[in-house]
């Protein structure tokens, strides 16, 4: 790869490999405070001359703050950015070079920044890999399966970049807030972690995924579509994450942090990775969570409380589903029966009771705990105990309690029972998240109880391990159950 000021437009990593010119790099078009800068350092290195050459020292430093100005203006050093940004970087200041009037000087720059391209071959290689894999063009036979299946064709228009798309000026802050959460090694020392999301710019009409892995950086598909509605969305969502084998082949873990669509279970997509959830997309909070999830000891009788909140007569019945139809109270006994036989195993036991204070100290008290789910709203989780109304934990309540629990930060599991009412258990995780819980495991559908209480047995087995959140990935790949999914922000 080799770029030249003054002799050709400047072309992207993948644009130089098809041989194709290209506008403007993006980011050059949206940051004058970047060569604002790299006037300052030019016009430094002017000054400094003193006889109207520039020593080869003065060349190679030149590059160097060159350099650094851009990165510096992209919000990084620190953290140290990520070969495909550098790449970016190189690009944006190539093109900078390119509109400056003749000067031996800048071309001899230009020559010093182009020695650099070498150092992210691999990363470059990467890129084109994914873009292959992205454009792949789909035959007429899948093109009428992909609209049966309620799938968009226009993911075949897909373009992928290093460059972040020019957006609304909210989602660039959130991409680019991202970008340096992904870049920043202080969440997790492995170059393998990766970040996943999608966003929606009503403003331009397009869908974008944001999707990278810490060891080649952030990358771009952006679909010149709004895709609606959500099931199409979904589903073509899906299918796209489906040609992303160079990121899903290298990433482990993957966090999925906001943006939207955030119903789709990620773990079905990414099977063989571990999945992070953070739909607040607070990265500071996921950082820190990921912090104490990983450093946790394994399960213990001592460190763990299980709360059994289905109805083992017709008074907690009444208690849970307050006169609601459904199942009738005789058949969940049996059930509430069969839970508490599961998790009486290695030593662990069900709490006493069943109520909201009992849930409150767990959470304030114990590092893990495990609350089989029979009735949540959303916003509100129903307890059986004390009789005869039994009690609801709210957020409100949980609010209410949040400098203790986060004082803890328990690392929670919501396991729903068969026929459970159970409604937007992703939004319950999410107060517990904001209530200081180090964790949550929860399910968006209804867990039924077939696949719920081997999955509970496995996690409380004795040859469990350390940490409990990468025995929960373990689990659910030896079941290969996908069902259930970490949420840590």
């Amino acid at each position: 790869m080799s770029y030249s000021v003054k002799a050709a437009p400047v072309r992207t990593a993948v644009a130089v490999a098809a041989d194709q010119e290209v506008e403007a790099p993006p980011i050059v078009r949206h940051a004058p405070a970047s060569q604002a800068r790299a006037e300052t350092v030019l016009s430094d290195r002017a000054s400094g001359e003193t006889d109207g050459h520039t020593s080869v020292a003065q060349i190679k430093k030149t590059a160097v703050d060159l350099m650094n100005a851009f990165l510096i203006e992209m919000r990084y050093l620190p953290p140290a950015p990520p070969p495909l940004v550098q790449n970016r970087a190189l690009n944006m200041l190539l093109y900078y070079l390119e509109q400056q009037p003749a000067d031996p000087t800048y071309t001899a720059v230009a020559a010093e920044l182009n020695s650099r391209f070498d150092e992210f071959q691999e990363a470059h290689d990467f890129m084109v890999a994914l873009e292959k894999n992205i454009a792949n063009p789909t035959s007429i036979i899948s093109k009428t399966r992909m609209f049966l299946s309620r799938i968009d064709s226009v993911i075949d228009k897909a373009q992928v970049s290093m460059f972040m798309p020019i957006a609304e000026a909210t989602l660039s802050a959130r991409m680019q807030r991202f970008e340096r959460f992904l870049a920043d090694d202080k969440w997790l020392p492995d170059e393998k972690r990766g970040v996943f999301a999608v966003h929606v710019d009503e403003e331009n009409q397009q869908t974008i995924i944001q999707v990278g892995v810490a060891k080649y950086g952030p990358v771009y598909v952006t679909i010149p579509k709004v895709l609606r509605p959500d099931e199409v969305a979904q589903n073509s969502i899906r299918k796209l994450v489906g040609r992303l084998e160079p990121i899903c082949s290298t990433v482990d873990p993957m966090a999925v942090i906001d943006g939207e669509h955030q119903v789709i279970n990620y773990n079905r997509l990414f099977k063989q990775r571990r999945v992070i959830r953070a739909p607040s997309g607070d990265t500071d909070r996921l950082a820190v969570n990921v912090g104490i999830t990983y450093a946790r000891e394994r399960l213990t009788p001592e460190n763990t409380a299980i709360i059994n909140s289905t109805p083992h007569d017709v008074e907690e019945h009444l208690a849970v589903f307050k006169g609601q139809r459904g199942r009738s109270a005789d058949t969940w006994a049996p059930e509430a029966a069969q839970w508490d036989n599961t998790a009486t195993v290695g030593g662990f036991s069900v709490t006493a009771e069943a109520s909201r204070e009992a849930l409150l100290e767990a959470l304030t008290q114990k590092q893990n705990v495990i609350v089989i789910v029979a009735h949540c709203d959303g916003k509100s989780m129903f307890m059986p105990k004390p009789p005869p109304e039994g009690t609801q934990i709210t957020a409100d309540y949980l609010m209410e309690h949040r400098e203790a629990i986060a004082a803890n930060k328990p690392f929670v599991y919501l396991f729903s029972c068969e026929a459970a009412k159970l409604v937007n258990a992703k939004d319950f995780a999410s107060t517990l998240l904001e209530c200081g819980a180090a964790g949550v495991v929860a399910a968006q559908t209804v867990l039924g109880a077939a696949d719920g209480r081997p999955l509970l047995s496995r996690i409380l087995r004795e040859n469990r391990e350390a940490p409990p959140i990468r025995d929960v990935w373990r689990t659910m790949a030896d079941a290969n159950y996908f069902e259930m999914e970490v949420f840590l922000a």
